[in-house]
């Protein structure tokens, strides 16, 4: 058995993906991949990190030599770059075999271009600050798809979450609880129910977008390791503590002198975007410690 072979046993039977071993490893997939089918040979010390995170000796991964097999002959003879990280040398790291032009590269570039290409249409039209504030989302998205290598899909999805929710608080005052205003004294003694149908309807839909994007980060990050050590419950604990405690700002502050100053004072400008601002902090405090509390009390494997 080669050790690609090996690594690829010891990761399915430890349960992960490519894409968790490698983030453990700090390390891109498409290395993952071509150890295991040997196209390439890890350094010294990601072979150390295996080891450690397969629990077993550096022998038994990289010559398949098991505790009971000690006095006996390694399962295949090791040659090549293997023998030389055996011994202490580095593995050259291999020519990049991918294009400059991947497809998250090709989608950024494209996101980049729209997003100019509003910028420009609208300012032509004599709207530049409509423009720029359309363009942002595009120019927010295209940059992730070009800078960040993990992940872009689910970032960008954030990103266009966090300009709606803005957009949306600001323009009509609604956020992801208000769906849930029966239960929130607050909001039912400052704003009549029979007056906010189409408010509702879109604090609705802010609050599914919400779930949504919680658990799909869930399920992304399901293979990254979150032990429940003292700072991490703390961690947890100061996100629940700080959502509770924005709510509480916007629910007997903000919401109640919002609706007191009215559209025609000059405080309404102010605390619209205040109000908005503290909506998205709460759903994104809520997503954190959601995603944190499910992280510390998920099953650790063996």
């Amino acid at each position: 058995m080669s050790l690609g072979e090996r690594i690829s046993q010891l990761r399915a039977k430890a349960g992960m993906s490519q894409d968790a071993l490698a983030e453990r490893l700090e390390v891109s997939r498409q290395s993952v991949s071509k150890w295991e089918t040997d196209a390439s040979v890890p350094e010294l010390e990601k072979l150390v990190k295996l080891s450690e995170l397969f629990d077993v000796t550096l022998d038994e991964l990289v010559r398949g030599i098991t505790p009971e097999k000690s006095g006996t002959e390694p399962e295949e003879e090791v040659a090549g770059p293997v023998a030389e990280i055996s011994a202490g040398a580095e593995a050259p790291e291999p020519a990049p075999s991918q294009p400059y032009w991947t497809g998250k590269r090709v989608a950024g570039a494209v996101l980049l271009t729209m997003g100019g290409l509003i910028l420009v249409a609208l300012t032509l039209l004599g709207g530049f600050g409509t423009g720029l504030f359309l363009s942002l989302a595009f120019f927010t998205c295209g940059t992730i798809f070009l800078k960040c290598p993990k992940r872009p899909g689910m970032w960008s999805a954030w990103a266009v979450y966090i300009f709606l929710h803005v957009s949306l608080s600001a323009l009509f005052g609604v956020s992801s609880t208000l769906v849930l205003t029966p239960l929130l004294p607050w909001y039912a003694n400052v704003l009549p129910l029979s007056e906010m149908t189409w408010q509702l309807i879109i604090s609705g839909a802010i609050l599914a977008a919400l779930l949504v994007m919680t658990g799909w980060t869930l399920w992304s990050f399901r293979g990254t390791p979150f032990p429940r050590t003292w700072k991490n419950i703390l961690t947890a604990a100061v996100l629940w503590a700080a959502r509770i405690a924005l709510a509480q700002i916007i629910g007997r502050l903000v919401l109640p002198a919002l609706v007191t100053a009215g559209p025609g004072a000059w405080t309404y400008a102010l605390l619209t975007p205040a109000m908005a601002l503290d909506n998205l902090g709460c759903d994104l405090l809520t997503a954190a410690a959601v995603v944190t509390t499910v992280k510390l009390l998920a099953k650790r494997r063996p």
